[in-house]
């Protein structure tokens, strides 16, 4: 099995179709530029509920609305032959390390574009960052939503033609108010480890300001 986190970096353009036939649930289709599948199954079908929104929607996406928008939303799936085993994993999925390495990549292209002209200046500032941010905390973390589809691909699938896959999907959240004051933390902790000169003072300061607005 592969276990995919979906980040808030990159999202492309779904379509949903729900069509009824004969009073029974009929496949919900969905398509993309890069895979086609019915949905056949999933966790509300029998009782007659709809796939959430959120399910087929990228974080940074579901960030912008009004219900989502105190929090930092983390969204993570993993697919498999069998239903049982993609629930254990749900089960037994560890958030607070799958953030860690989230937020760490995000401060480091955050801070890979912060620290423009002053790079020299800063010496281990980026290494000391990068270190105590893998080892935070991160016991903020709850648990929004969870969900799981099966996936029937059509013949137009490029890779998984004819194949049924469930998806199980996670979703995370942490209040911004709390993961930016946590950032601004191991920013100042990064920068005692190094007894920064003035003039490295300086640019780190320029640094943290880039991370006033969120990471």
């Amino acid at each position: 099995m592969k276990k995919i986190a979906t980040i808030a970096i990159a999202s492309f353009a779904m379509m949903v179709m729900i069509t009824a036939c004969g009073g029974s649930p009929a496949p919900i289709q969905k398509s993309s530029s890069k895979v086609f599948y019915d949905i056949v199954d999933h966790k509300g079908m029998a009782l007659g509920k709809e796939v959430p929104d959120w399910v087929l929607q990228e974080a940074n996406d579901l960030e912008k609305q009004d219900q989502y928008k105190t929090l930092y939303l983390f969204k993570f799936e993993e697919t498999g032959k069998n239903l049982d085993a993609t629930k254990t994993w749900a089960n037994n999925f560890s958030a607070p390390s799958e953030i860690s390495k989230i937020v760490t990549t995000r401060v480091q292209q955050k801070f890979a574009g912060a620290q423009a002209g002053d790079k020299d200046k800063l010496g281990n500032y980026f290494e000391n960052v990068v270190k105590t941010l893998s080892q935070a905390e991160y016991s903020g973390a709850q648990k929004v939503a969870d969900w799981w589809l099966l996936k029937q691909y059509r013949k137009n699938s490029a890779t998984k033609a004819g194949q049924q896959e469930y998806t199980y999907y996670l979703l995370y959240g942490i209040p911004k108010d709390t993961l930016n004051k946590l950032v601004q933390d191991q920013l100042d902790k990064a920068r005692d480890a190094i007894a920064a000169t003035p003039e490295q003072a300086t640019a780190i300061d320029r640094v943290k300001q880039a991370f006033t607005e969120g990471f």
